[in-house]
């Protein structure tokens, strides 16, 4: 997270904003739950098992917005 989603103000790490004091701890759970999928993707990968990286990638897009991860999602569909 870089902004607040409420006020926009920069995120300077913590439970909450610094200026609104919005609550950030289920956010922050739910890009901590995304990112523990990025092992088992890469993993998949190593053993070519694209349906199963597809599947993840698919979970871990479904929770946060990441640039690379669009990126290998666009590779992933010229496989298989």
């Amino acid at each position: 997270m870089k902004r607040c989603p409420n006020c926009r103000a920069r995120y300077k790490g913590g439970e909450s904003c610094h200026r609104c004091g919005m609550d950030f701890k289920w956010l922050l759970d739910i890009e901590k739950s995304a990112l523990s999928l990025r092992p088992a993707i890469a993993r998949a990968l190593y053993e070519n098992d694209y349906k199963q990286a597809k599947k993840l990638l698919g979970q871990h897009q479904q929770l946060i917005k990441d640039p690379v991860m669009d990126s290998l999602a666009l590779f992933l569909e010229t496989v298989e």
